[in-house]
């Protein structure tokens, strides 16, 4: 125990240097250099993940473009007849109208639209206006599909999480001039409102790309401004109603883009509205049990050896009170200290 306890003595030491500023190594810092080649691991992370997601939709235009047919954006125009007192098979016209049977015109998907349909699928927003028709087509989709949803959209999703998180860091950063270990004791009312703050940011995003959108789909596809916000809206959510379908490819390419930016941030907004009230009802009830005189009854509870309550087990105790942690949670790391302390030393 004497061993384990100067080590983390000497971790503390270390991270208090300075001036007890927690810019330099924290506990976590030190734990994860033990780790081998942690800092590569995590680009060679990246960089798989990167892979994924180049990979799926180059498979998907390799394949698609392939298999798969649309109408032609210029069909053949339909030449009509007027005839007089003409017979046509067994009918005979006094004064009648022929219109000449024309064949549509199908022209393979190209990589726009399959890049495009990839983007709608992937995001689960599915305008309808493009999807496989053919059963190879189809077939493929099953595996293509669910490999996007299960895969790169999560891919895509923790990379916009990362850029929000380092974004916010760098802004309270700037405007605290670094972080001070006073701010570990931060009030409810602070966490509150900087929870607050974070929904805030988020809604907002949301509203300017939506009014953004608005701008550039109406110039393109030449909507009124209420129909192209609209659109970028109604896209954000994932409905994907198809009262409006995209005619130029341009609208297309920018849409590759646009929805699987806005979907993910509606998803990361989700995530924060689902954090923040879970988040507020943890604070609140820290709130309230650091307010709260602990009877000997809750006292002898958190008791988990007999041998009265420790740091350890009182600190746990609350956590477990605050739905934080589990004893599913713990248990795995105090068999891990047990096989560190095997000499009980």
């Amino acid at each position: 125990m004497f061993k384990l306890r100067r080590q983390q003595q000497n971790a503390v030491r270390q991270a208090s240097f300075g001036g007890l500023s927690i810019s330099s190594k924290t506990s976590e810092e030190l734990i994860l250099e033990g780790a081998n080649d942690a800092p590569q691991s995590n680009y060679c992370g990246y960089a798989v993940r990167i892979f994924y997601v180049i990979a799926y939709f180059a498979v998907g235009v390799v394949v698609y473009t392939q298999v798969e047919e649309r109408e032609c954006d210029d069909q053949p125009d339909v030449k009509t007849f007027t005839g007089v007192n003409v017979t046509i098979g067994d009918y005979f016209c006094e004064n009648c109208i022929v219109m000449e049977d024309v064949e549509t015109c199908y022209t393979p998907w190209t990589v726009v639209d399959t890049l495009y349909w990839s983007t709608v699928t992937v995001t689960t927003v599915g305008y309808g206006d493009y999807s496989p028709t053919t059963d190879a087509g189809r077939i493929f989709g099953f595996f293509y599909i669910i490999f996007g949803l299960g895969v790169v959209l999560g891919v895509i999703q923790s990379f916009v999480n990362n850029a929000i998180d380092r974004v916010e860091q760098n802004a309270k950063q700037r405007g605290r001039g670094g972080i001070d270990a006073s701010e570990l004791d931060e009030t409810p009312q602070e966490i509150t409102a900087q929870l607050y703050r974070k929904v805030a940011v988020s809604i907002g995003i949301i509203i300017a790309v939506s009014l953004l959108g608005g701008v550039i789909y109406s110039a393109l596809e030449d909507w009124t401004y209420l129909d192209g916000v609209w659109w970028a809206f109604i896209t954000s959510l994932t409905i994907g109603y198809g009262d409006q379908n995209l005619t130029s490819e341009s609208s297309r390419i920018f849409s590759i883009f646009f929805v699987m930016g806005m979907v993910t941030l509606m998803t990361v907004l989700m995530g924060n509205l689902s954090g923040a009230s879970y988040r507020l009802k943890v604070e609140r009830k820290r709130a309230m049990l650091l307010e709260t005189s602990l009877t000997p009854e809750v006292i002898d509870a958190l008791d988990r050896d007999g041998d009265g309550v420790d740091r350890f087990e009182f600190v746990f105790g609350m956590l477990k009170l605050l739905d934080i942690v589990t004893e599913q949670d713990v248990v795995p790391w105090i068999k891990k200290f047990d096989e560190l302390d095997a000499d009980n030393s």
